[in-house]
């Protein structure tokens, strides 16, 4: 090839949206929660243990919180709401296999429970060798959650590095959703999945569409730019469009690669400038 393969944002969402930590711990902990209310219970109990446990978490205690969990788990091993904190605090410490394990337990015990199965794919996500487990776990929880925007942006999150079939379905779910009306990540990501299809109809339209929103984006640019020049008969828009990137990059040593790619093709269309 006479230019590197498109480019993908890489992880794209966790920058578009990110992963609000404090709001994904509430939700691992809100059925924790509800027994907090268990007040007058002695020390070892496991409505004891969730609400210490539940207290040691949003102090951002992990290894009391871990303590804890692991506490109430051993009072009552089907507890789920023990278990998710359990899985939450371990993984929150370092500890994936036992955070993996308090999930998928968690999980097998009450299969319709929506954070259950969503904390098991964001747990297995972080393991090297888990990614189908991951795949899976996130799926069965969109099944109980269709629509959910943070299961959508792990699956899409998963697809890309894995180059999955799958990604362009669950991109276009997540752009029915307002927040991402106007987002460039995913009209670039977009772009790159019609074009593995050999879509260049729907590719150009995606990549022109995430331009137009971010025409600062590196990326984009250059991802735009590799379009025209490999897909069109726009030798002037793509010479444009490299020299954008080039621009765009200028100091950046990270990007060096690709704007030695870059040049050289700014140079061999440059009569066309």
């Amino acid at each position: 090839m006479i230019f590197n393969s498109f480019v993908r944002l890489g992880l794209f969402f966790y920058r578009e949206v990110g992963m609000n930590r404090s709001r994904f711990t509430a939700a691992m902990l809100g059925a924790a929660l509800v027994c907090c209310g268990l007040c007058g219970c002695g020390p070892s109990t496991v409505g004891e243990c969730l609400e210490q446990g539940a207290a040691a978490a949003n102090s951002a205690d992990w290894q009391r919180a871990l303590k804890l969990a692991s506490r109430g788990v051993r009072l009552a091993p089907d507890n789920v709401d023990a278990l998710l904190l359990k899985a939450v605090a371990a993984w929150r410490c370092g500890k994936l296999e036992e955070a993996l394990a308090a999930a998928t337990r968690a999980a097998d015990i009450d299969s319709g429970n929506f954070t259950a199965r969503y904390t098991q794919g964001r747990i297995a996500m972080a393991m090297p060798g888990h990614r189908a487990e991951a795949v899976a776990a996130l799926r069965a929880a969109l099944k109980l959650r269709r629509g959910d925007r943070d299961t959508l942006i792990e699956l899409c999150n998963l697809g890309a590095e894995e180059n999955s079939p799958d990604t362009l379905g669950f991109l276009k779910l997540l752009a029915v959703d307002p927040e991402f009306a106007e987002s460039p990540a995913l009209y670039n990501q977009l772009g790159v999945e019609y074009l593995r299809r050999k879509d260049l109809t729907r590719a150009k339209r995606a990549f022109m569409t995430a331009w137009k929103l971010d025409k600062n984006d590196p990326v984009i640019t250059y991802n735009i730019a590799c379009f025209f020049d490999r897909y069109t008969a726009s030798p002037r828009v793509a010479a444009r469009l490299y020299g954008d990137y080039l621009r765009l990059t200028a100091g950046d040593a990270a990007a060096e690669p690709t704007r030695k790619v870059a040049a050289a093709r700014l140079e061999v269309l440059g009569g066309a400038r």
